[in-house]
């Protein structure tokens, strides 16, 4: 893994031939490798910038994404005309991103991958508060490193294989969720046990070592996915994502 490309070098590379000669470079199977982990990936993550951003979420590091697979999305698509969706957030500690990238926001309740306790019965957690899911964003929980600095760590400090930098770093999506009477709502959680009825539309990152942290974090703390004014802005920006793509 070590010697995959760094994404400095992935974004320098002017085309294909250029990418898989560095990978013939640092060594025979380095290739095979690294087209394995782009094929497999059908997450589609876009940066986003100016009016295609929520404002209302304060940081600049905003992403479209769309980790479901093709025929996941269209089975959502069906079931959202007969039952409608809304919108919560979800929050996950930042080592288990790939996971969802990959496969999407998954039930994990009684297996081995069940980080937090199931007060709520068993189901993907999610909160219209942002401040709320953002507690579950605890970088190092699922290592138990108290302190930790896992965002910073290890060799991509080294090879420059590193998505996102810095220490206690928090993630955050806002999914959308189909709306077919099955959600059980506790206050400010909500629990989804069909996690085929979760898709994911937008990832949110929050560095701590930013001057603008304290502000931007404070003002994302305040987003609810209940008010009105906020769901008529989500509306505004993915119908102007459409027009972009």
């Amino acid at each position: 893994i070590s010697k995959l490309p760094s994404m400095q070098q992935i974004v320098a590379t002017n085309n294909e031939e250029d990418l898989d000669k560095i990978c013939a470079e640092r060594g025979e199977y380095v290739q095979g490798v690294f087209r394995w982990i782009i094929s497999s990936c059908s997450a589609h993550l876009v940066s986003l910038s100016g009016d295609r951003r929520l404002a209302s979420m304060g940081t600049s590091f905003q992403f479209l994404m769309y980790s479901a697979s093709p025929e996941r999305e269209q089975a959502f698509a069906t079931a959202k005309r007969t039952h409608g969706s809304f919108f919560a957030f979800h929050g996950s500690p930042i080592e288990n991103w790939h996971s969802i990238l990959r496969k999407g926001v998954k039930n994990c309740s009684g297996t081995s991958l069940q980080l937090h306790g199931a007060s709520y019965g068993p189901g993907v957690y999610l909160s219209p508060n942002a401040s709320a899911s953002l507690g579950y964003s605890k970088v190092g929980y699922r290592l138990g490193i108290k302190g930790s600095n896992f965002g910073s760590v290890a060799s991509s400090s080294r090879s420059g294989n590193q998505f996102i930098s810095g220490e206690q770093v928090k993630i955050l999506a806002l999914c959308e969720i189909i709306d077919d009477g099955n959600i059980k709502k506790t206050g400010s959680i909500w629990v989804v046990a069909n996690d085929e009825h979760i898709v994911t539309r937008f990832l949110f990152v929050f560095l701590p070592q930013s001057p603008d942290f304290n502000e931007t974090f404070d003002k994302a703390s305040r987003c609810n996915t209940t008010d009105t004014n906020f769901q008529s802005e989500i509306s505004t920006v993915m119908e102007k994502i459409k027009e972009s793509y």
